[in-house]
């Protein structure tokens, strides 16, 4: 690994005046505020000045013109506020030094990442932000990806995360400078590989005869898996406070091209119940304990909640039949996690529960019900994989109760329709309503539920499950 960038020893009190512009981020939301913001706050507050502020690029929406008003007149300032029955703890943050309008200004936000100051590029831009088939990494091809690839306009003007970083690392090729770090921290199985091959992919797509910008790539820039743990609820506007729960944990490939910050010095927070940062050549155990355990298990509170009247989780939580049939749930998906190191995972669930009872974060129910196929396909297609791979004997192979219960959920609320017949007005699946609702209405006239796990699921193998007695 290249040299990590040592920092300035000098005052612990640091504004966004004391700090560089080495990390630029994609996607400004509020955990990207809460996690990664709130992470450099604590390194700036352990070392002092540093090269490691943030320039973040947001797309022009209602919000993101918002934040950026808010933020300018704050002085590039904002409270992120740590919630629990028992704790209520304001802290002001410094760390994110501009933010740039990526539509209004595609120009700056190229610029950014192609500044030989930028060493990182992270990127929360969920699961839609990737144009890719999750089940096989493959990008899927669509407008803007072709206003990107082709148009006049694409390389000035890109619309997608893949046109802004490859645009950007074409012009630092240029310019005789190194790659930068592209790391994602988005709640997908292997974000770092599949980041890595959409802008592989793209670059191949985009790229001039004979320019040889992906082997570049390939050659120069570094993607490394991560996962990130913090439930960060919506803000209601964006002078709001930025709350979240006390918990926070991030886990990272040690694999960066440019350097990154010193970590490891990063002093303890006795006031959130703060992991320091994991550095590891190998996330995916963590990632597989996070993603199944708490991001699987979010999905089936949601549709189960949902389904019993529930709209906020921790009010779920109150109920009996919820908490029991999380408790199942979790059971079960706990046997396709092999141990590890240091991790109780009796205790990781227990903890899982309490979290989502916390009242001061009170999530939205339909919010976590939203891009329902993106997230089937992450959170539970590798559980049902290794549960079916684990009883190859049984035929047909059978799905474990609670896991079945949570996808019938699903497919009920995929129809998209109240008990009564009214639409469910904040049902949003832009990746896959089209496609699962006819599917989920077969499932329930007919009662064959085979098309819509097929579909949903990206596995022909799934189709003939059976669900456990």
């Amino acid at each position: 690994m290249p040299a990590i960038s040592t920092p300035l020893p000098t005052d612990k009190s640091v504004t966004r005046h004391d700090l560089g512009r080495a990390i630029v981020h994609i996607g400004l939301g509020n955990f990207a505020r809460a996690h990664l913001a709130r992470y450099l706050q604590q390194y700036a507050e352990t070392v002092g000045p540093n090269e490691w502020g943030l320039v973040a690029i947001d797309r022009d929406t209602d919000r993101s013109r918002a934040l950026k008003s808010h933020l300018e007149s704050t002085g590039y300032t904002y409270v992120v506020s740590t919630e629990s029955a028992t704790v209520s703890r304001p802290k002001t943050i410094h760390t994110v030094v501009e933010l740039l309008n990526w539509n209004q200004d595609p120009e700056s936000a190229i610029a950014a990442l192609a500044s030989p100051a930028t060493r990182i590029c992270s990127l929360t831009i969920t699961e839609k932000g990737y144009y890719a088939d999750l089940a096989t990494g493959a990008l899927k091809l669509n407008n803007d990806l072709h206003h990107d690839i082709g148009a006049a306009t694409g390389r000035t003007a890109p619309r997608t995360a893949h046109g802004l970083i490859v645009e950007a690392l074409r012009r630092r090729r240029a310019a005789g400078l190194p790659g930068f770090t592209v790391m994602s921290l988005d709640n997908i199985p292997g974000n770092g590989r599949l980041a890595r091959r959409c802008v592989l992919e793209f670059a191949g797509l985009a790229e001039a005869e004979g320019e040889g910008l992906a082997e570049w790539i390939g050659a120069n820039v570094t993607f490394p898996n991560s996962m990130v743990d913090r439930i960060t609820p919506n803000t209601k506007s964006a002078g709001d406070a930025v709350v979240s729960e006390p918990f926070r944990q991030w886990v990272v490939e040690d694999a960066f091209c440019n350097g990154r910050p010193m970590w490891e010095l990063i002093a303890g927070d006795d006031t959130e119940s703060c992991e320091n940062i994991t550095l590891t050549p190998d996330v995916e155990p963590y990632e597989n304990m996070k993603l199944r355990l708490l991001n699987g298990t979010h999905s089936a509170l949601a549709y189960t909640g949902y389904l019993l009247g529930h709209r906020r989780v921790d009010k779920a939580m109150n109920d009996s039949r919820i908490r029991h049939f999380l408790e199942l749930y979790l059971a079960e998906t706990a046997r396709t996690i092999p141990p590890i190191p240091g991790v109780d995972l009796a205790a990781y669930q227990a903890q899982l529960l309490a979290r989502f009872a916390n009242p001061r974060i009170s999530d939205a129910i339909p919010r976590l019900c939203e891009d329902g196929s993106m997230k089937a396909l992450s959170f539970w297609a590798p559980v049902l994989r290794d549960h079916l791979a684990a009883s190859p004997s049984l035929r047909p192979p059978t799905i474990p109760p609670a896991i079945a219960i949570a996808i019938a959920a699903w497919i009920r609320y995929a129809l998209g329709v109240t008990e009564s017949g009214a639409p469910i007005l904040d049902y949003r699946d832009p990746g896959g309503a089209r496609r699962l609702q006819p599917l989920a209405a077969a499932a329930f006239t007919r009662g064959d539920v085979a098309p819509f796990l097929a579909e949903a699921f990206g596995a022909p193998a799934l189709a003939g499950a059976a669900v456990a007695d």
